[in-house]
């Protein structure tokens, strides 16, 4: 199982965490091979028994994973004994300070987000694609950590996930004029009359406008290594890699 960290993150003893790739699993194409979604159509004993995989590859226990019905919104949901492996709630970004929890974000080219405050062992996931950007969800979750658990922004480490880079994530002009009125103008590229949008980037800066300091990306396109990564621009039916952290 290939397993990708950040070095921000692997120097604390008190929590685990990854982003998972294609490799490891035992779904079929087109999902092959760690698929870690059910909606995506998969056999779901497949993506039960790759969830299994994962969690002990990391060292948490899968009954106690907290995923999300992702719908590129805005909401942040902090997680509550009502929220298990088989009762995800519906948002886009989670958050626990609860020691044995494990919180996931997949993404199949949008952003995935890990936050992390190693003063008060607080941790928080977040799915940002196009939409999730356009609407800053990153720093409504900064302010959720900040409102809920005393969370200071400078404090927080923040990890992003592989994602469609702006060499491949062409968009229709609405979607330019849009990120130039919110001020991203210079997260978009125009070559040969197409347009081009960079959300990492995008997620980047609302992430250093909130306060947050410590930001590492795995910059890998996922559109470019979709042999490796999914990604729904390169293959359409595919299937999720997830981002995860677990505390301990």
């Amino acid at each position: 199982m290939n397993l990708l960290t950040c070095n921000a993150l692997s120097q604390f003893d008190r929590l685990k965490h990854a982003f998972s790739t294609r490799e490891g699993g035992v779904s079929l194409a087109p999902y092959e091979h760690l698929n870690l979604a059910y909606h995506v159509v998969d056999d779901p004993l497949h993506v039960t028994h790759n969830h299994d995989l994962l969690a002990e590859a990391l060292g948490y226990e899968r009954a106690r994973l907290v995923y999300m019905r992702q719908i590129h919104s805005d909401l942040v949901h902090v997680v509550s004994d009502a929220d298990d492996f088989d009762h995800p709630p519906q948002c886009d970004a989670l958050i626990t300070d609860r020691a044995g929890v494990a919180l996931m974000v997949m993404s199949a080219d949008c952003v995935p987000i890990i936050l992390y405050d190693p003063l008060l062992h607080v941790a928080a996931v977040v799915h940002a694609g196009r939409e999730g950007a356009f609407k800053n969800i990153v720093a409504r979750t900064v302010q959720a950590m900040r409102e809920r658990f005393t969370c200071k922004p400078q404090n927080l480490i923040a990890a992003l996930g592989p994602s469609i880079g702006v060499c491949c994530y062409e968009v229709g002009l609405e979607h330019i004029q849009k990120a130039q009125q919110l001020g991203f103008g210079a997260m978009t590229q125009e070559r040969e009359g197409r347009h081009f949008l960079h959300v990492s980037a995008i997620v980047t800066a609302q992430l250093r406008a909130c306060g947050v300091q410590t930001i590492e990306e795995i910059a890998l396109c996922s559109a470019c290594h979709s042999d490796t990564l999914f990604s729904y621009r390169a293959h359409g039916v595919t299937g999720r890699i997830g981002g995860v952290i677990a505390l301990c």
